[in-house]
């Protein structure tokens, strides 16, 4: 079955979306937040997470017990106990361009088995940023060293109201793995992937509108304050 675009906290009872029995569900464009457990939890099933919105959950966002890993990509992953939670899987997790924030224990952890293969994340606010696992090309608050890495505050929106696209002027903006394959990819809000010279961090990409404005003074400081002051560039 494929879960889209619906919110995963409709019950009175709360539940976790459950994987299992080797299920290899795709969940996709989903809220699922404030259950009282995990936000997914995987049981013997390899389930593929892209571009939800997984928060406010009591256990961790995502939790995996499976010899057989899930494909975690294009996710904001914020405020539960611990992010991503991985146990006994005998091949890397592929976690990528995600953000995941704001959790007191991990952003990502990893119980046993093998680590995942973690890479364009954004881990900022976290206990612990990476437990028993490693990074590359993420920008990763804690100084966890990794081919690509930056420990720049990434510029979020609004993080205090859980708005985590990146502002313009992030060192997340094209800063993610060079050569990787994005063709038909897009992030969290429908952006194609790789707008830019590079792919972002994160599961954002910075989306920028050019606004031709009539500028009566072309040296004049672009601020925006007055429409004889205009700026070139909108953010999405």
């Amino acid at each position: 079955s494929t879960p889209s675009n619906s919110s995963a906290a409709s019950d009175v009872y709360k539940r976790q979306i459950l994987c299992r029995n080797y299920a290899v569900p795709l969940i996709s464009g989903c809220i699922i937040r404030e259950n009282i457990s995990h936000g997914v939890r995987c049981i013997s099933a390899s389930p593929e997470l892209r571009g939800n919105r997984i928060f406010g959950n009591g256990g961790c966002g995502v939790a995996a017990l499976s010899l057989v890993a899930p494909r975690i990509v294009n996710n904001w992953i914020f405020d539960n106990t611990t992010g991503i939670q991985l146990e006994q899987a005998n091949a890397g997790a592929e976690v990528r361009n995600n953000t995941i924030v704001g959790h007191d224990g991990a952003g990502i952890k990893v119980i046993s088995g093998v680590g995942p293969a973690v890479s364009n994340c954004i881990l900022w606010d976290n206990g612990d940023d990476l437990d028993n696992c490693s990074a590359v090309y993420s920008c990763i608050e804690e100084q966890d060293e990794g081919e690509g890495n930056i420990h720049e505050e990434p510029l979020f929106v609004d993080a205090s109201a859980g708005n985590y696209p990146l502002r313009a002027g992030s060192a997340c903006v094209d800063a993610g793995a060079p050569g990787g394959s994005y063709e038909g990819e897009f992030d969290i809000s429908g952006n194609a992937r790789r707008l830019g010279a590079g792919v972002d961090m994160g599961a954002s990409e910075l989306h920028l509108v050019r606004v031709d404005g009539r500028v009566e003074d072309p040296n004049v400081d672009n601020t925006g304050d007055a429409w004889e002051n205009a700026v070139g560039d909108l953010q999405r």
